[in-house]
């Protein structure tokens, strides 16, 4: 099964962006493609920002590596934009 990383970039109203590196322990094993596991990752942060009490970001975009791939080139990416 792919190993990937993924990253979650959230653009803030004002224009600034966080990044946070969410496979700190090591990668993730997925049964699909990195696009895939962008999407599906995307939409789980999207639900989770809707549910909490915080207004939601202007751009949230979910960035995916495969293990061993080029760090500067990703393997899939997905983003949602207010």
């Amino acid at each position: 099964m792919p190993l990937y990383r993924w990253q979650l970039r959230v653009t803030a109203e004002d224009g600034h962006t966080a990044v946070e590196d969410r496979t700190p322990a090591g990668p993730e094993e997925f049964e699909g493609t990195a696009g895939e596991l962008a999407v599906q990752h995307l939409a789980a942060q999207v639900a989770d920002r809707k549910a909490g009490a915080d207004p939601l970001p202007r751009v949230m975009r979910v960035v995916v590596w495969a293990e061993g791939g080029a760090a500067e080139q990703p393997d899939g990416e997905a983003t949602w934009e207010r």
